[in-house]
């Protein structure tokens, strides 16, 4: 019986070991040809996920599917289970993009935007925040007055006719 234990443990520890060498990380190769993807690009592809575009949704597959909610192994291909799985997508990637954003640096750094109101008279020297006395505002020039124009003679209302009117039958 010891010799069946032994023999047992013997071979987990050599399997063990074996495991332990087998499992060398590669160092993978970034390819420098692939261009970064954009986070707009994966928003679509997240929330083209689960429901596919209007298009792939027309084909005689997809209409079964949509009838019957067969799917897959995972998820069953109802069209609101499949929008409610987009939706999931989508918002796992926003709080992913998020919380990358806010915890990489502190700071949210974004260029300003060209602005003919940039400044303000606190940060203006003293010199050109107040006015001086040569650069005075000059006067209003006075207009003459000149007299309301005359009223419009009001017309006489026409008095209804007497007899109704024909077209009016």
């Amino acid at each position: 019986m010891q010799r069946k234990i032994r023999g047992i443990l013997t071979a987990i520890a050599i399997a063990m070991a074996a495991s332990s060498i087998g499992t060398v990380a590669a160092a993978q190769t970034v390819n420098s040809s692939d261009p970064p993807r954009s986070l707009n690009d994966e928003f679509l592809d997240r929330f083209y996920s689960n429901d596919g575009n209007f298009f792939q949704n027309r084909r005689l597959g997809r209409q079964i599917d949509f009838v019957l909610g067969v799917g897959t192994n995972f998820l069953n291909s109802f069209t609101d289970n499949e929008i409610a799985g987009d939706g999931r997508a989508v918002n796992r990637l926003y709080r992913e993009a998020m919380r990358e954003q806010t915890l990489s640096d502190g700071i949210i750094r974004t260029p300003d935007q060209e602005n003919p109101f940039d400044t303000s008279l606190l940060l203006l020297p003293a010199s050109s925040a107040t006015l001086s006395t040569a650069n005075e505002i000059p006067p209003v020039p006075v207009v003459p007055f000149s007299p309301p124009p005359a009223p419009v003679p009001q017309a006489a209302p026409q008095a209804a006719p007497s007899a109704p009117v024909p077209a009016l039958w």
